[in-house]
């Protein structure tokens, strides 16, 4: 992603690869904001602390965390399940199977994906399987470690 990166922006400063408890930066910011579910990859307590220690030093006095997380009461409630995608051109067909393991007392979900890629010319088939160890929260210990680290939390949203 860091070369797709540079391509698109012809740019070699300012990227960098790292865990989201060790980018280090000479600076502080108003706002970090964090998507597509980077506190759910942090499936252990020391880790979750570790990058919400890390950003509050790289917070301004006053500035926002914004982030977003798998939300445990949901996962309990409506629990992902298998599900399949299929995509095909003239060139390719591409099924990708995920395939849910909901681990209750870790409050960890191992998502399954297997992406089976067929070439349709040569009939060759590529097979790649992947798992993402996903955690789910609960706001008491989203409360508990912010006032740890000494953030508060301002507002939250469904």
């Amino acid at each position: 992603m860091i070369r797709e990166a540079r391509n698109y922006l012809q740019q070699e400063d300012g990227l960098i690869c790292c865990k989201a408890s060790e980018f280090k930066f000479n600076r502080k910011f108003e706002t970090i904001i964090s998507l597509f579910h980077v506190m759910s990859y942090q499936a252990e307590n020391d880790e979750l602390e570790k990058v919400f220690q890390n950003v509050s030093e790289h917070l301004t006095d006053g500035g926002l965390f914004i982030f977003n997380f798998w939300y445990g009461p949901a996962v309990l409630t409506d629990p992902p399940v298998v599900k399949i995608k299929r995509l095909e051109d003239d060139e390719v067909r591409i099924t990708r199977i995920t395939e849910p393991v909901m681990r209750y007392n870790e409050n960890i979900v191992d998502v399954n994906f297997e992406v089976i890629i067929e070439d349709k010319k040569t009939h060759i088939i590529e097979k790649l399987p992947e798992t993402h160890k996903m955690r789910y929260l609960f706001l008491p210990e989203i409360e508990m470690l912010a006032k740890k680290i000494g953030l508060k939390i301002i507002k939250l949203y469904k």
